[in-house]
C-alpha cells in the first residue's frame, strides 16, 4: 500500500494534477457521472427531502466514511439486480455524450484502473507502477 501512503502524504506534481483534473472531468461526462448527477437532481426536484440524504452522504464521504445506500439493506441478489438497472439507466447520458463526441464510454472499472495508473506514474517517477499494492476506489451504487 505504498501508493496509498504516497497519495496521502505527498502532493501530486502540478503536471499530474492538471492531467488528473482533465481525466476526472472527461470521465464524469463520458461515464456514469452525468447520469448519476441528473438522476440525483431530478430526485431532489421531485422529492425535496431526498436532498437531506444526498447532503448526508456527501458529508460522510468528505469525512472519509462509506456512504449509506438503501440498497445495502437488500439481499445480495436483489441488490445486484437493482444496481444493474441503476447502472443501465445512469449510463445512457454518458454513452450518448461519448458517441456524439466520438469518445469511448468509460466504465467504472476502467476509470478506477486509469486513476491507479495515473497515480502510480506520478509517484513512481517513471510510470513503472512500483506501488507494492493497489488502491481500491469505492464504486457508488
Amino acid at each position: 500500500m505504498k501508493l496509498a501512503k504516497d497519495v496521502i502524504q505527498k502532493p501530486l506534481p502540478p503536471e499530474k494534477t492538471g492531467e488528473l483534473l482533465e481525466k476526472v472531468g472527461s470521465n464524469w461526462l463520458f461515464g456514469q457521472g452525468i447520469g448519476e448527477t441528473a438522476l440525483m437532481v431530478g430526485g431532489i426536484f421531485v422529492f425535496p427531502p431526498y436532498a437531506i440524504y444526498v447532503l448526508g452522504n456527501g458529508a460522510l464521504q468528505v469525512a472519509g466514511y462509506k456512504p449509506l445506500h438503501i440498497t445495502d439493506a437488500l439481499p445480495e441478489d436483489a441488490r445486484n439486480g437493482w444496481n444493474y438497472v441503476y447502472d443501465s439507466v445512469t449510463a445512457v447520458p454518458g454513452s450518448m455524450a461519448a458517441s456524439v463526441s466520438g469518445q469511448e464510454y468509460r466504465q467504472k472499472d476502467v476509470i478506477a484502473q486509469d486513476y491507479v495508473r495515473l497515480l502510480e506514474s506520478a509517484y513512481s517517477g517513471e510510470g513503472e507502477g512500483e506501488s507494492g499494492g493497489s488502491i481500491q476506489f469505492e464504486q457508488s451504487s
